[in-house]
């Protein structure tokens, strides 16, 4: 018996928060406290495009 595998879906995962932040009507900024961070200088985003 031979089982054929199927190699799972690459995806970026900056794309993946974007379209869930997009989704539930976040910000980064809100994503951000919500994940904890209260630090309100910049930094380097994970989601890509520009910063809302």
């Amino acid at each position: 018996m031979t089982t054929t595998l199927t190699p799972a879906e690459a995806f970026p995962p900056g794309e993946y928060l974007r379209d869930e932040l997009e989704e539930r009507g976040w910000t980064e900024k809100e994503f951000a406290a919500a994940a904890g961070d209260r630090c309100d200088s910049p930094r380097s985003s994970a989601v890509p495009g520009p910063r809302g």
